[in-house]
Parts: structure tokens; C-alpha cells; sequence
């Protein structure tokens, strides 16, 4: 390791410059600032030169990796996102031939901007997936607010009765963790919880119908009998209703379809692994 030279301040470096512009030499200079005269004769010589006694910043070290190198790294983390900075760095080493560390290799990625980060979670969507997506997309792309407005969108959803099945604070003092008014009840059988079945338009709610059984084909074909009539009239929908449904089992049952037929309901369809989109999750 080389011998470490001592950095002297801007403010110093100009208070030399002006010792020795009034006539002062180096080995008085250095006296009086207790510096030695070597420092003082090369920080002169330096302004001398340059015009100013700035410090131009160092190179500091070589780094271990090239431009083409650097190249290499970014392309690989590009071409596998999941490639982690340690196994990149065993791959380095043999292409280079020496030691590399994966702080290095986390350098290099940050100075493309790839950060990283915990991965988002999203379904797997096929070219077929996407296709389908597309494509229904651009069927109903044309309709106007005035039509979305006679959509009915249906939607089946399992209602906790107790709240949160999940950790819930509460605020209490020390003796109070046992109160009443601090303690969430538990069931033996568990959660407790509801199925019901709802719906919405643009001109407002449908009926709600509570769930007496598992949602099979043939108690879904149930709710709809006893529940679009009565929606309809309350929003005054057409008699040839458009409406959305997800893609569950009981949905998709032949009995579910010859029904919706026969209420002259037009399943507007729901191509498999699309994004939740029907408005009346946010209600």
C-alpha cells in the first residue's frame, strides 16, 4: 500500500499562495504554519500552474470491472430479473478470472437504476390468456355510459360477522387486557361468516339475497329466480338484461345457463385469469 498523502483545505492551500505572493519563501511559510516546506513548494507550484489551488478530484482506485464487463453484468440481471447478486458474482469471477464480490455486482446493477425489490405477485397469463383479454376488451369498448348503466353486475361474496379473522389492536390499559371491551370472541366451530349474493346497475342496488347453502348450480339457479325479477323492477331495468358474473363453478353450470336463458339475462362473459374489474367489489 502506497504512502497516504495529507489533504489540505481549500482555505489553507490559498492562505500558502498568499504568503509567498508576498515574497515569503517556502521554509518561512512552512514555519510559520508549522508545514513542511516540501507541502508549501508544491501547493505554490500547483497554483503556478493551474491558476487556481482547487484540488482536482482523484481517481481513487481502479475499478475491478471494465465498461464491456459492466455491459455483461446489466444484460444478465436484464435476461433473468431473479438472479441473485451472489450467484452473478460466482459467474463473473469465471469470466474474468478474479475475485469479485457481490457488493460489486449490486454496484453495478444500482448504476443501470435496477433496484431490488420484493416481487409483485400476479396471475400467469397465457398468449391465450391475453388473446382472450384483448379481445374482449375491444367487443364492449364501444358502449356508451348510457348502456354500462343497464349492465347489472352480480357479484357473490362469505361476510365475517366478527370483523377481521386477522391480528386486530386494541387500546387498553394493564389491567384491562381480560375486559369485556378488549377482547375479541372466539367459536368452537370457528369463523363465523355468511355467503350472500348481491348485485348493482348505474341506476342503483339489487336485492340481497343470504345464502342458505353452498353455491351449487342448482341453488345459483335459486338466487336468480327469486332475485333478478324483483332487481329489475327496482331499477327499472330492460327487459333483456346484460350482466356480469365472475367465473365460478356454479356459474358455469348448465342448469345456471338454461336459467339465465329462460330470464332472458345476457352473460356478458369473463374471460379466464382477468383482473377483477366488476365495480361492485368496492361496494
Amino acid at each position: 500500500m502506497g504512502r497516504q498523502r495529507h489533504q489540505y483545505s481549500h482555505d489553507l492551500r490559498v492562505l500558502f499562495v498568499q504568503k509567498h505572493h508576498r515574497g515569503l519563501g517556502y521554509k518561512k511559510i512552512a514555519k510559520i504554519l508549522e508545514m513542511s516546506a516540501g507541502s508549501v513548494r508544491n501547493i505554490v507550484k500547483y497554483y503556478k500552474k493551474h491558476g487556481h489551488s482547487v484540488v482536482s478530484p482523484r481517481s481513487g482506485r481502479k475499478t475491478i470491472t471494465d465498461v464491456r464487463q459492466d455491459r455483461r453484468i446489466v444484460r444478465e440481471v436484464e435476461a433473468n430479473r431473479f438472479v441473485s447478486a451472489t450467484r452473478l458474482a460466482v459467474q463473473v469471477e469465471a469470466n474474468i478470472g478474479r475475485k469479485i464480490s457481490a457488493w460489486t455486482i449490486r454496484a453495478r446493477i444500482h448504476a443501470a437504476e435496477l433496484n431490488g425489490r420484493t416481487a409483485r405477485k400476479n396471475p400467469y397469463l397465457s398468449k391465450k390468456h391475453r388473446r382472450a383479454r384483448l379481445a374482449y376488451a375491444k367487443k364492449y369498448d364501444h358502449l356508451t355510459t348510457e348502456q354500462w348503466d343497464d349492465v347489472l353486475f352480480t357479484y357473490e361474496a362469505r361476510v365475517e360477522l366478527h370483523g377481521s379473522t386477522g391480528r386486530v389492536s386494541v387500546w387498553h390499559r394493564t389491567h384491562e387486557a381480560f375486559s369485556d371491551k378488549c377482547v375479541l370472541p372466539t367459536f368452537k366451530s370457528g369463523r363465523q361468516s355468511v355467503m350472500v349474493w348481491a348485485s348493482i346497475c348505474g341506476n342503483g342496488v339489487g336485492t340481497l339475497h343470504i345464502c342458505s347453502e353452498s353455491v351449487t348450480g342448482e341453488y345459483y339457479r335459486h338466487v336468480l329466480r327469486s332475485e333478478i325479477p324483483v332487481t329489475r323492477l327496482l331499477n327499472d331495468l330492460p327487459p333483456a338484461t346484460a350482466f356480469v358474473q365472475d367465473n365460478a363453478p356454479a356459474h358455469r353450470a348448465k342448469l345456471t345457463k338454461k336459467c339465465a336463458k329462460e330470464l332472458n339475462l345476457e352473460d356478458l362473459g369473463h374471460p379466464a385469469q382477468s383482473p377483477d374489474l366488476n365495480p361492485i367489489e368496492n361496494v
